[in-house]
């Protein structure tokens, strides 16, 4: 078990001012868990639920606490490549594929090494448009996305970043395996919002591409996920699309829908997003 998960089970302990006799009680010893949040022991799966029970956090409500205190290299990773691509850095994104190929080049087996290179790669692909995918590079994406019965979060993030480099056919292909994986998504936040943002992907290149009838298929899907006040911000992007696939059909109050979602995702804080709509909408009615 990672030596940070403990470090992160202590933050929550100590800002919850409870004891290491209060969570571990006759079950686990105090000094247990002391070495465990120190680092220099592990615990059973089973013990470890049981001090997750008695902090009453669920195990998904932890692992976003993790990720969040920056303790998760995946987290940071991500994080790192996001920025790198919002702010068009060439360097960075260039730098990145390098690493992963030397990864990959390490560890030729390691088929997960190899999936976010290749997301790694469609992100400089989405900046520089010059990066060239070999064929068996599309075919591995898709033949593992096919073998994952239920999606998590990594099938999600690989699906939903590699959206651009599929064609027309493999796009509707794994967009109807998508709608097919919803066990895990709509039972945890974190996968829902994942799943979400991969099918407004889905509708958005649909509706660059016009594909008409396959983005309606991907919004009516987002319209049958129950969303939360939680996922304001979600929603606001889907009604954006409605708005952008009703002008695409003729209806003119859909520019203006555009428009107000662009001005509602400003007035959130959501400005880098805002920004972003409000170009894609000048290039619409240029």
């Amino acid at each position: 078990m990672n030596k940070d998960i403990g470090k992160t089970f202590k933050i929550v302990r100590i800002s919850k001012h409870l004891s290491l006799k209060d969570i571990g009680g006759e079950e686990i010893s105090s000094s247990q868990i002391s070495r465990f949040e120190n680092g220099k022991s592990e615990l059973t799966v089973e013990k470890f639920f049981y001090l997750l029970n008695k902090l009453e956090i669920g195990f998904d409500e932890f692992e976003s606490i993790y990720e969040n205190y920056g303790l998760s290299n995946g987290y940071v990773f991500r994080q790192t490549l996001i920025e790198a691509y919002d702010a068009k850095d060439e360097h960075v994104l260039r730098k990145m594929v390098q690493q992963w190929e030397k990864k990959c080049h390490e560890n030729p087996e390691d088929v997960y090494l190899k999936l976010t290179t290749t997301v790694v790669r469609a992100f400089l692909n989405l900046v520089t448009k010059s990066v060239k995918f070999r064929p068996e590079e599309l075919d591995r994406v898709e033949k593992y996305l096919i073998s994952v019965d239920n999606w998590g979060r990594f099938e999600f993030w690989v699906f939903g970043n590699c959206i651009t480099i599929l064609d027309d056919k493999d796009l509707e292909f794994l967009g109807n395996i998508a709608m097919g994986k919803t066990e895990f998504y709509q039972v945890l936040s974190e996968n829902k919002r994942s799943a979400i943002r991969t099918f407004y992907n889905l509708a958005f290149v649909s509706l660059e591409r016009g594909l008409m009838e396959q983005s309606m298929k991907y919004l009516n899907h987002l319209d049958q996920i129950n969303l939360s006040v939680d996922f304001l911000y979600e929603k606001l992007l889907i009604r954006y699309l409605k708005g952008w696939y009703g002008y695409k059909k003729g209806f003119m109050n859909g520019l203006e829908e555009m428009k107000k979602c662009e001005e509602m995702l400003w007035e959130l804080g959501a400005r880098d997003k805002a920004r972003e709509l409000r170009k894609e909408i000048k290039k619409i009615e240029s």
